[in-house]
């Protein structure tokens, strides 16, 4: 038998024409678009779905933890007391539990709660029933008695203060440095003879009482006692 050569004479088998290789890059061009506008269309509704779950985020709350980020000073009691203001981060109960670690014992005075010690006493003064943990002001007093004049009870007493404001007012103001600082140079320069009326330091108001003696005869024999004090106030302070 003689060997097929096809249609003009050609050995093999017969290759595509070329009409089909037309469609076959025409089809691979369709797939290719719709490819992309599949993924083009993933794209946009995902990124619909992002803006619209952002637009439903809540708003964050301010902190109340400070006037200010960073500035510190009194802030408004929770609830509103009267346009009274509070320590920022202190607490009735906070600065209470310094005080116990340190040797004090603490109790109730009246509204206040008084930590007492062989010869000191600090008061915690709260800003309102509505919150017996909410501090407004602390008073430290320091005292020394013994018999006779107690002449050397002044200096001792100044000392004593001195001593205790770095510990004291760094419970009470955490966090602020500068104001505690502050506070304690005008102890240092103003114990001695403690100015009329009260100045404000960092948004608060800071004042003391000079060294008093007070003496008094008991079965024949004398004692003295010298007291001295500080106060620091939120409560009517304006923040800074």
């Amino acid at each position: 038998m003689g060997e097929n050569r096809g249609e003009y004479g050609r050995t093999g088998p017969v290759g595509p024409t070329r009409t089909g290789l037309y469609l076959s890059v025409f089809a691979g061009v369709v797939v290719a678009v719709v490819l992309l506008f599949v993924i083009l269309r993933f794209e946009s509704d995902r990124d619909e779905a992002s803006s619209f779950a952002g637009s439903e985020r809540p708003t964050p709350r301010p902190s109340s933890t400070g006037t200010a980020a960073g500035r510190g000073g009194p802030v408004p009691c929770e609830p509103a007391a009267a346009g009274l203001y509070c320590f920022p981060r202190a607490t009735v109960t906070s600065v209470a539990d310094a005080l116990k670690v340190q040797g004090a014992k603490c109790e109730k005075d009246g509204g206040d709660l008084a930590c007492r010690t062989d010869s000191s006493e600090v008061s915690l003064q709260t800003a309102a029933a509505a919150d017996l943990d909410q501090l407004a002001t602390l008073s430290v007093t320091v005292f020394s008695k013994a018999a006779g004049n107690n002449d050397a009870g002044r200096e001792r007493v100044i000392g004593q203060l001195k001593q205790a404001a770095p510990g004291l007012l760094s419970n009470l103001l955490p966090g602020e440095t500068k104001t505690q600082g502050a506070v304690r140079n005008w102890l240092t320069g103003n114990l001695d003879k403690c100015p009329n009326g009260p100045i404000t330091i960092g948004g608060y108001k800071v004042l003391c009482d000079p060294p008093t003696r007070v003496s008094a005869t008991t079965a024949g024999q004398l004692v003295s006692t010298w007291t001295v004090s500080f106060t620091v106030d939120s409560a009517t302070a304006f923040p800074r």
